[in-house]
């Protein structure tokens, strides 16, 4: 890998911060909406220079910006490992802070190493508020353990995250949502695909478009989802964005197969272009560590219902741009699916989803983060 260009200039006005991602997860800049990259770009206008390390299946070097670099580096282990070399970049980029995402993964001891090392304050950033498994559990509370002593703040996604956070005996809790990159989203006019065009005549002839974005085999959600559109009339169509695709149609029957549509993935910077051609977003997950999908929706106009869990609760103002249910009985779904359409309150949270939508973006959410990390520089 080349070595990291950094701009001499730039870092003489500028302070820098790294961000350091531990996900078994590759995303790909070119394809997915990065939390990370949304926050950089914000930082930048806010007097920060970024590097991002990540995951990926081989090392890559891209320049996002002036400002913001993004290096995958090859992974460690599968689902629990690491991304090789971290310790290398770091010590070289030289940071003012170092910043690991979440704490359940063993990138957060590479951090801790370089934090030692350089002398470096570390924040973290916790979305999660539970921990399921008792390996990752008994993992969790001593990394906890491990790092306490040593981290300067931690950045809680949701309110849920910061007890959670409380719990594991961390102090410093911060409360911090992340947000959307509003900038990354194009226009109808740039897209030409099978399913915008499907969703268009299914509204032309009146249906009701009804929304999820997500891995579709995560937890029951499509079994879910499937059970509420068996329980609602046919004047509705529910859209499916996400893989995989053939776990969602194997589970397809002919009850609803005319009135289901399964994209499979989306680049995106088109989930925009389904929001807002959508009437209502299902936000089903048990457990949420944020809800980003459901914020995109409120952002693009589409109000959302969810049921009342993690960040769901905190994005989704009840009867402004959306609604909560506190279980999940397909049924009852389904009943308040009807009513809201019947009753037009749709109409109504469209309108609370233009007042609230701005308030969700890194625009706004990232004057927090800064503050938090100029603090923790005095």
């Amino acid at each position: 890998m080349d070595r990291l260009e950094l701009s001499v200039e730039a870092n003489k006005c500028k302070q820098k911060i790294l961000i350091l991602r531990g996900s078994s997860q590759y995303v790909s800049p070119k394809t997915y909406n990065v939390q990370e990259i949304g926050l950089a770009k914000a930082l930048v206008r806010l007097g920060w220079k970024v590097l991002i390390i990540s995951s990926g299946p081989k090392e890559l070097t891209m320049k996002l910006d002036e400002n913001i670099d993004w290096i995958e580096l090859e992974r460690k282990g599968k689902t629990i490992g690491w991304p090789q070399g971290s310790l290398r970049i770091i010590e070289q980029f030289q940071p003012d802070i170092i910043q690991c995402q979440d704490i359940t993964n063993p990138a957060t001891y590479q951090a801790l190493i370089s934090k030692i090392k350089l002398g470096t304050p570390l924040v973290f950033s916790l979305g999660e508020y539970k921990t399921n498994g008792h390996i990752k559990s008994l993992f969790t509370k001593i990394t906890a353990k491990a790092i306490k002593n040593h981290v300067s703040a931690v950045l809680c996604k949701t309110k849920s995250s910061m007890e959670f956070s409380n719990s594991l005996g961390l102090s410093s809790n911060f409360y911090a949502p992340v947000g959307i990159d509003e900038n990354v989203y194009v226009r109808r006019e740039n897209l030409d695909d099978w399913w915008i065009n499907e969703i268009e005549n299914r509204r032309n002839n009146g249906e009701y478009i009804l929304c999820h974005v997500g891995r579709l085999d995560k937890h029951d959600n499509i079994e879910f989802i499937f059970k509420i559109m068996k329980n609602l009339p046919k004047k509705f169509t529910l859209v499916l964005i996400g893989e995989p695709k053939s776990y969602a149609n194997k589970l397809i029957d002919d009850d609803i197969k005319d009135r289901v549509i399964v994209t499979g993935a989306v680049p995106n910077k088109y989930i925009g272009i389904a929001l807002s051609n959508s009437d209502l977003y299902l936000a089903c997950s048990e457990y949420e560590i944020f809800g980003m999908s459901a914020a995109e929706s409120i952002f693009h106009g589409c109000p959302v219902l969810g049921y009342s869990t993690g960040g769901i609760r905190e994005i989704i103002q009840h009867e402004t741009n959306g609604w909560l249910l506190s279980r999940r009985e397909p049924n009852e779904w389904a009943t308040m699916i009807n009513k809201l359409f019947n009753t037009d309150q749709i109409s109504h949270a469209k309108r609370g989803c233009a007042e609230t939508g701005k308030s969700l973006t890194w625009n706004s959410r990232a004057t927090v983060y800064n503050q938090i990390y100029r603090d923790v520089l005095r």
